[in-house]
C-alpha cells in the first residue's frame, strides 16, 4: 500500500511540476502577446490541468473575445461545467463548439454525454448519430448511443451498438458490461455471465465487485459455476 500511494503522489507531483512550469511559459507568451487567442487558450488550458478551473475560465473567456469564432476554448468551457455538475451550461458550450466546428469529435461525443446525463435522450441520439457518422470508429461512440437505447427500452438497437463497439474495440470492458446488463434485463443469464466475465477479464477498472456479485448471483440462479469460460 505504501508504494502504491507513494507512486501516485510521485506522479502527481510530477505532473503538477509539468503544468506549473506550462503555466509560467504561457503567462510569459500572454504578457508578450496579449492579443493572440491561442496564447490565452493554452494558457487556460496549464491552468485546466492543475484544476484551476477559475483561472481556467478566464483564460478561456478571452481567448474567444479575441477570436469569438475558436471553438476549442468554447469545448473546454463545456468540460469545465460538466465537471462543476453544471450540465445545462456545458450542453450549450458543446453545442456551441459543434456549430463553430462541424468536424469536431470530441464535441459531438461530449454532447451526447451530457445530453444522455440529462436524460435529454433525442438529442443526446443525435448527437452520437452526429458523431458516429463523422467517425465511425470512434472509441465508446456506439456504447455511449447503445446506453440512451437502454434507456429507451430500445433493447434490440442497444445490443446492435454494443456488438459494434465490441466489433472494433473487442476488449473494452465497459462495453461488455454494458452488454452484460442488457441481457440480464432480456433474462439471457448465460449470456449477461459470459460478458460480465470477459469485463473483468479485460480489467474492468471500476465497481469490479458489483460486476463480481452479478457473476456470484447468475451463477446460483444457473445452478452452478457454469464452468470458467471467457467469450471466444
Amino acid at each position: 500500500m505504501f508504494v502504491i500511494i507513494f507512486l501516485l503522489s510521485l506522479g502527481t507531483y510530477r505532473r503538477n511540476t509539468f503544468w506549473g512550469s506550462e503555466v509560467g511559459l504561457w503567462r510569459d507568451c500572454v504578457e508578450k502577446s496579449p492579443r493572440k487567442d491561442r496564447t490565452h487558450h493554452n494558457l487556460g488550458y496549464a491552468y485546466d490541468a492543475l484544476g484551476q478551473w477559475e483561472e481556467a475560465k478566464r483564460e478561456y473567456g478571452e481567448a474567444l473575445r479575441l477570436n469569438p469564432r475558436y471553438a476549442l476554448p468554447m469545448y473546454n468551457l463545456g468540460l469545465i461545467r460538466y465537471k462543476e455538475g453544471a450540465l445545462d451550461e456545458a450542453i450549450d458550450r458543446y453545442r456551441m463548439a459543434v456549430e463553430l466546428d462541424p468536424k469536431f469529435a470530441d464535441a459531438h461525443y461530449n454532447l451526447g454525454l451530457a445530453c444522455y446525463k440529462r436524460s435529454f435522450y433525442p438529442e443526446a441520439i443525435e448527437a452520437y448519430l452526429g458523431l458516429l457518422e463523422l467517425k465511425p470508429d470512434y472509441e465508446n461512440g456506439h456504447s455511449g448511443l447503445g446506453l440512451v437505447y437502454m434507456r429507451l427500452n430500445r433493447s434490440k438497437e442497444a445490443l446492435e451498438a454494443f456488438q459494434k463497439e465490441l466489433s472494433l474495440y473487442p476488449h473494452n470492458p465497459y462495453t461488455h458490461v454494458y452488454l452484460g446488463e442488457a441481457y440480464l434485463e432480456m433474462k439471457e443469464d448465460r449470456k449477461a455471465l459470459a460478458h460480465f466475465r470477459q469485463a473483468l477479464s479485460d480489467g474492468f477498472p471500476q465497481d469490479g465487485e458489483k460486476v463480481r456479485a452479478q457473476i456470484a448471483s447468475i451463477e446460483r440462479r444457473l445452478g452452478g459455476r457454469e464452468g470458467e469460460g471467457l467469450l471466444p
